[in-house]
C-alpha cells in the first residue's frame, strides 16, 4: 500500500496504520526519518520495532517498502495523513487515542483491543516500548 506520511518540521514523517499480519484490529504508529530508517510502535500493547541500519539497536532487516507493503489500512483525512501532534514519549496519550480509533475503525470492543497478543516476529525482534522512551 502507498503510505502517506505527515511530515513536520524538525520531526519524523509519521503515519497511523494497520498491519493485521502483525497486530490484528490495532492501529500502529509508523515513523520514518530516512529512506531505510523506521520505527513501528504499538502504544496499545507497549512494543516497538526499529530498523536503523547504522545503529547497533537495529531489530529488523526489512526495508521500509516491505513494511509499507504489509499495511492494510491508513488513517487519512481529505487524502492527507491524519496524525495527532504528540511526542513519541507521550505513551498514555498515544495509547488512549489509538485504542479509541481502533475501536471505531475495526468495530471491536475495547477489551478485544487491549487483550491483544504477543507481536508476530516475522518482521523483527520487538522490544518493550519502555526501553525506547527511557533511552531518549
Amino acid at each position: 500500500m502507498q503510505v502517506i506520511y505527515s511530515g513536520r518540521p524538525g520531526s519524523h514523517n509519521v503515519a497511523i496504520v494497520s498491519i493485521p499480519t502483525v497486530f490484528p484490529n490495532t492501529l500502529l504508529h509508523l515513523s520514518q526519518d530516512a529512506q531505510q530508517s523506521w520505527v513501528l510502535r504499538n502504544y496499545i500493547l507497549g512494543y516497538f520495532l526499529r530498523r536503523s541500519p547504522d545503529e547497533p539497536n537495529n531489530r529488523s532487516q526489512l526495508s521500509l517498502e516491505k513494511i509499507e507493503n504489509e499495511v492494510y489500512y491508513q488513517e487519512l483525512v481529505n487524502d492527507k495523513a491524519a496524525v495527532p501532534y504528540l511526542n513519541v514519549t507521550e505513551t498514555a496519550r498515544w495509547k488512549e487515542y489509538l485504542v479509541l480509533r481502533s475501536m471505531a475503525v475495526f468495530d471491536v470492543p475495547e477489551r478485544k483491543i487491549l487483550s491483544g497478543h504477543q507481536p508476530l516476529k516475522h518482521i523483527g525482534s520487538w522490544q518493550p516500548l519502555r526501553e525506547e522512551t527511557d533511552a531518549r
